[in-house]
């Protein structure tokens, strides 16, 4: 195997893979109607995890609403 110093780095300057993917699925939202099945099954877990475990703001019921019709922001 040869190595290939770039990667070190490179896993060193990424951000975490947490903030990465969290960008992702905030940038996926505003487009859940034009996104495959699989992926919206996905965002729609994700957002319920957010809905279930709120950072603060509005309730639990009201965030199952906004799921409902599609209208929670992802924050």
């Amino acid at each position: 195997m040869h190595h290939k110093p770039y990667r070190n780095a490179r896993r060193a300057a990424y951000p975490k893979i947490y903030d990465q993917l969290d960008a992702m699925w905030k940038a996926l939202a505003p487009s859940r109607e034009s996104l495959p099945a699989e992926t919206i099954v996905m965002l729609d877990e994700i957002l319920a995890v957010k809905a279930k475990y709120p950072k603060g703001g509005i309730g639990e019921r009201e965030q199952k609403v906004a799921i409902k019709s599609g209208k929670l922001e992802m924050k």
